[in-house]
C-alpha cells in the first residue's frame, strides 16, 4: 500500500472517529460573544440575588443639606431636604421546557447507544440551559417598549434592554416615541441632567477624522462617564466606586471591523510597544478595553433616523458603539429563581412523560444612567 493511501485511510479514520466524550455533544449553536457573561462575573452575591416583590434601588440625584457660614452664639434653623429617589423594577419571569417521555429515556441507555447517540438525558439539559441562557442574552439588545417596561408593578413585566437606559437621541434623552411613550426611564424623569446617558457623535463620512471622527467621539464620551471619588477628608461611605473598572464597549459585528480597519489604516501610530494596540490583536481595544461585537447589534432592527426606528438592522457604515458601566447596569435574579432547573411528570393523564423546566426572574437594573453612554453617527 502506498504511503499515499496509508495516509487516505488514516485521515479518513480520524475524521470518522467521535474524540469528544461519548456524554458531551458539541454545541454549534453558541454564539461568538456573551455579553450576559459580563454583566453577572465577578459581582456581589446581593447585586445579582435579591429577594421580595420588588428589586430596589436608591439614588441621590441632587445636593441637599443647608451647608453655609455661621456666626458663634447665633440662632441656626434646621432644615432638610429629601433628594434621594427609590427605584423599584418588578422582576420579569422567564421559562422554557423540554417534554420527554420513559420509553425515550430507557431506549437512549447502555453504553453502545451513549457511545453513538451521546448521553441523551445530557442533551436534554443541554437543549433547556443553553435555550435559557440564549433566551436571557437575547432580552439585552432588543427594541424598548414602555408600556411592558416603564411603570409596570404586575406579573406581566419584561425586562429592561440597553436600549431603554441608554438613548442616542440627544434632544429627550429617550427612546423612539414609537416605543417609549413615557417621559422616564425606571420612574425618573430624563429630562433630569443627572438621569441622563451620555452621547457623542461622529462624522460616518470621515470617520477618522481627528476632531470629528471615532476616536475622537471615543476619547470624549470615556471622559464624560468616568466619575472619580473624592479623596481626603472624612467622606467616609458618602460617595461610591467610580472609574471604569468594569467598563464594556458593544457593537454589532460590522461595527468590530469598522474600528479594527481604522486602527490599521494608522498602524504607523498605533503599533508597537508604547501604544499597547497591535492591529493584528484578535480584539481591537480602547483605554485597555475590548471593542465586543455581539451578534444581536447587527441583526435586530434597531437603526434609528429623526427619532425613530426605520426598520432595518444597523448600518455597516454607521455602526453604534455602546458604552456600558457594569459597575452600575447589570442583571439580578430573584435568589430562588436563578436558572432554576427541575424535573415535574405529567400526572394520571400523560404518567409516562416527564418536562424540564428552567426559570428566572429577572431584570436589568440601571442604577445610573449617566455612568452610561453611546457613540452613534450624526
Amino acid at each position: 500500500m502506498s504511503v499515499i493511501s496509508q495516509f487516505v485511510q488514516f485521515d479518513r479514520l480520524v475524521r470518522e472517529r467521535i474524540i469528544s466524550d461519548p456524554s458531551k455533544i458539541l454545541n454549534l449553536a453558541a454564539k461568538q460573544d456573551y455579553a450576559l457573561s459580563a454583566f453577572i462575573s465577578n459581582r456581589p452575591e446581593g447585586d445579582v440575588l435579591r429577594s421580595g416583590k420588588y428589586m430596589t434601588e436608591r439614588v441621590k440625584l441632587a445636593v441637599g443639606g443647608n451647608f453655609g457660614r455661621f456666626s458663634p452664639g447665633g440662632i441656626h434653623t434646621s432644615n432638610r431636604t429629601t433628594t434621594v429617589r427609590t427605584l423599584n423594577w418588578q422582576p420579569a419571569m422567564y421559562r422554557n421546557s423540554y417534554p420527554v417521555t420513559e420509553a425515550e429515556l430507557l431506549f437512549s441507555e447502555g453504553e453502545d447507544q451513549a457511545t453513538v447517540f451521546k448521553n441523551y438525558r445530557r442533551s436534554i439539559e443541554q437543549e433547556v440551559d443553553v435555550a435559557h441562557f440564549e433566551g436571557l442574552e437575547n432580552l439585552l439588545f432588543r427594541r424598548p417598549d414602555s408600556s411592558l417596561m416603564e411603570g409596570v408593578t404586575n406579573t406581566d413585566a419584561e425586562a429592561y434592554s440597553i436600549l431603554a437606559y441608554i438613548s442616542e437621541n440627544d434632544s429627550t434623552f429617550l427612546p423612539p416615541s414609537t416605543v417609549w411613550s413615557a417621559s422616564t426611564v425606571a420612574g425618573v424623569e430624563a429630562s433630569n441632567a443627572r438621569w441622563r446617558n451620555a452621547i457623542r457623535k461622529y462624522d460616518s463620512a470621515t470617520k477618522d477624522h481627528p476632531t470629528s471622527g471615532i476616536f475622537s467621539a471615543f476619547g470624549k464620551i470615556v471622559n464624560d462617564i468616568n466619575f472619580t471619588v473624592p479623596t481626603g477628608g472624612k467622606t467616609g461611605s458618602a460617595y461610591n466606586a467610580g472609574g471604569i473598572e468594569k467598563l464594556m464597549i458593544a457593537t454589532s459585528p460590522d461595527g468590530q471591523n469598522v474600528y479594527s480597519d481604522l486602527l490599521r489604516s494608522g498602524q504607523d501610530s498605533f503599533r508597537g510597544m508604547s501604544s499597547g494596540q497591535d492591529p493584528a490583536y484578535m480584539d481591537p481595544m480602547f483605554y485597555g478595553k475590548r471593542v465586543r461585537k455581539f451578534t444581536a447589534l447587527g441583526e435586530n432592527l434597531l437603526d434609528e433616523s429623526a427619532g425613530a426606528y426605520t426598520g432595518t438592522p444597523y448600518p455597516s457604515d454607521k455602526p453604534r458603539y455602546f458604552f456600558i458601566n457594569a459597575m452600575h447596569t447589570f442583571l439580578a435574579f430573584h435568589k430562588k429563581k436563578f436558572m432554576q432547573k427541575y424535573w415535574k411528570d405529567g400526572g394520571a393523564r400523560q404518567p409516562d412523560t416527564q418536562v424540564k423546566f428552567c426559570e428566572s426572574y429577572c431584570q436589568l437594573l440601571c442604577r445610573a444612567r449617566n455612568r452610561n453612554g453611546v457613540v452613534a453617527p450624526q
